[in-house]
């Protein structure tokens, strides 16, 4: 779980990634651009401390990266 001021991250085998408010009170799954199989297979998430909006998430065979926080569509680095 990565905690970024009021920003919360999880990512949950099998369920993808999630993002926490109220301090973890209430979770929201952010996987909008992850193919299905690809959102359960996340295994690493990392936030850029510069812009603290940018998500990047690790499967196996790709990285993939939101820049605004998981609120919109996935881009697959890899591919990009």
């Amino acid at each position: 779980m990565r905690n970024l001021g009021h920003a919360l991250f999880l990512a949950l085998a099998a369920l993808g990634i999630h993002t926490g408010v109220a301090f973890g009170a209430r979770w929201s799954e952010i996987n909008a651009g992850l193919p299905p199989a690809t959102a359960a297979e996340v295994m690493a998430l990392a936030v850029d401390p510069q812009t603290g909006s940018t998500l990047y998430a690790q499967t196996w065979d790709s990285t993939f990266k939101s820049t605004d926080g998981g609120g919109s569509p996935a881009t697959d680095k890899a591919r990009a």
